[in-house]
């Protein structure tokens, strides 16, 4: 009993050991192939759909595209159909207006020649004829013509005179305006000087201006003096300002400028005068004394005048050509600044005899001739064709050659009292 009951005790130790150990195995997994599969397959499934998605924006950004390639041919195509109207239309305009301006020239010779006609025919016909410079037959000829377009005989014979009708009497005033408007449009109109108002702009440089100025302002005074000038300076000291003559932005240009200007240029030019160009220095200076040749000159520290991108100068070609060179200390755009810069130091400057002679005067300056062999400093006055024969350019054009003389005059005498 004890031996059967110790068997069965074993038995059931035995039984909850293996069940134990069944209970502790971890249970199969699961098979992980369905599920990746299935993974793959919705992956692949919302990949498609994004394509398809990604391939629908596409085709509707083409559609967008082409409608808005197509809608600027469209609106190009419409611009360049209205540009097209618009020059046809323009083209038409400009002809049109070419025809009217053509029937106006016609119709004002025609209402010229009746005016004309009507205003000598009461007169003698001969002596009629002569007034007009036409032969008597022609003028004959042009009252019957006159007569068919205003149905009146205008004129009839009374003994040896033409008596007018009451038709020609009642249009007798019209036809005198209208003759003196034609002869005011043909001849040229009258320029008085004491009644112009006006501003003549002249571009020049500041070396003419104190020479110019005082003499022709001193003549406007007296003649116009509702006349103005204003002056502008030239943009190069040799260089004529073509452009700005031609457009009108300048009236005349004065100064060094090249002369006679080439035929096809446009440009007329008038000498004004022949300067020339001297050395000056300090009175004292320690080393240019009574004279100054041209080895002390190219010793000397020197004040040169370059317009703003020019140089170096003429002086400076010369003696290059020569194997030589001055000493350029300070170089300024102008030339009224020099003599007072020499005139406090030990620089020398070569300037336009008229600026020396000036400013010698008023400050201690001493004069030489210039050891270069410089050609002469020409003064030129230059202007457009355009205005070559407008009465008031020509009575200003004599005005400023006036000013000029009388400058040098006084100049001369000033030389001869010393």
């Amino acid at each position: 009993m004890t031996k059967t009951l110790a068997l069965f005790i074993c038995a059931l130790l035995a039984t909850a050991c293996s069940k134990s150990k069944d209970e502790s195995k971890p249970a199969p997994a699961k098979s992980a192939e369905p599920a990746a599969g299935e993974a793959v397959r919705k992956s692949a499934d919302d990949g498609v759909d994004s394509l398809r998605q990604a391939q629908e924006a596409a085709e509707k950004a083409k559609a967008a595209g082409n409608a808005a390639v197509e809608a600027a041919m469209k609106g190009e195509a419409a611009a360049t159909a209205a540009a097209d109207m618009a020059v046809k239309e323009a083209t038409k305009a400009t002809a049109k207006a070419m025809q009217l301006e053509k029937e106006s020239e016609e119709l004002a010779a025609r209402a010229t020649e009746m005016a004309t006609t009507i205003e000598a025919a009461a007169d003698d016909a001969t002596r009629a004829a002569a007034k007009v410079g036409r032969s008597q037959p022609a003028l004959s000829n042009a009252l019957g013509r006159l007569r068919r377009r205003l149905r009146d005989p205008l004129f009839v014979r009374t003994g040896r005179s033409m008596t007018p009708t009451p038709r020609a009497l009642e249009i007798a005033p019209e036809v005198d305006a209208a003759l003196r408007h034609a002869r005011r449009a043909f001849e040229a109109p009258a320029f008085v000087p004491g009644e112009a108002r006006r501003t003549f702009r002249v571009a020049t440089s500041d070396e003419i201006e104190p020479l110019l100025l005082p003499a022709l302002l001193r003549a406007l005074g007296a003649a116009a003096p509702g006349v103005t000038v204003a002056v502008r300076r030239l943009a190069g000291l040799f260089e004529t300002p073509e452009a700005d003559l031609r457009s009108g932005a300048v009236d005349f240009a004065i100064g060094h400028l090249p002369g006679p200007p080439p035929v096809d240029s446009g440009l007329h030019a008038s000498r004004l005068a022949d300067d020339r160009l001297v050395c000056i220095a300090r009175t004292g200076h320690p080393t240019v004394r009574r004279r100054l040749p041209l080895s002390r000159f190219v010793r000397e520290r020197h004040v040169a005048t370059f317009y703003p991108g020019e140089g170096p100068g003429v002086i400076d070609r010369l003696l290059s050509q020569r194997g030589q060179r001055r000493h350029v200390v300070l170089s300024v755009p102008h030339f009224l600044s020099v003599p007072f810069v020499v005139a406090s130091s030990d620089l020398i400057a070569t300037v336009p005899g008229s600026i020396a002679e000036m400013f010698r005067k008023l400050i201690p300056l001493s004069v030489f001739p210039c050891p270069a062999p410089l050609p002469a400093f020409v003064v030129n006055l230059v202007w457009h064709a355009r205005t070559h024969e407008e009465a008031s350019h020509v009575w200003f054009r004599g005005l400023v050659m006036d000013a000029v003389r009388e400058a040098r005059r006084g100049r001369g005498a000033r030389r001869a009292r010393r």
